[in-house]
């Protein structure tokens, strides 16, 4: 791999750390998700090339995966009843986000490549 590769990676390991902590600090929901999304978000729009490694990506998704299954509880299924607005909302959030996606975004994508 390039030196270039690692450069990147550092900076934006670098970027989620510093959010994750900066969010937590902050006292913001799930912390580390919400702060190395903003802070590398920021980053990327600010024009900083980020990139890490797909293993470590796939670890770091692992991760996110055993901490959200370690908040199941047996009596979760009696309160998903009460759910069912927000996850009306939340399909169709997916869904709005979705084609706004593919109409305003993706046409960009394929015309810079």
């Amino acid at each position: 791999m390039p030196p270039n590769f690692w450069q990147r990676s550092a900076v934006t390991l670098a970027l989620g750390f510093t959010g994750a902590f900066g969010a937590e600090a902050l006292g913001l929901p799930a912390a580390p998700l919400i702060g190395a999304a903003v802070a590398s978000s920021v980053a990327a729009w600010g024009g900083i090339r980020l990139q890490v490694d797909h293993r470590l990506r796939d670890l770091g998704f692992l991760a996110v995966g055993l901490s959200l299954g370690s908040g199941v509880r047996p009596d979760i299924v009696s309160e998903a009843a009460d759910w069912g607005v927000s996850l009306v909302m939340l399909c169709l959030s997916i869904l709005t986000h979705s084609v706004a996606f593919g109409a305003f975004v993706a046409p960009v994508w394929r015309a810079g490549s």
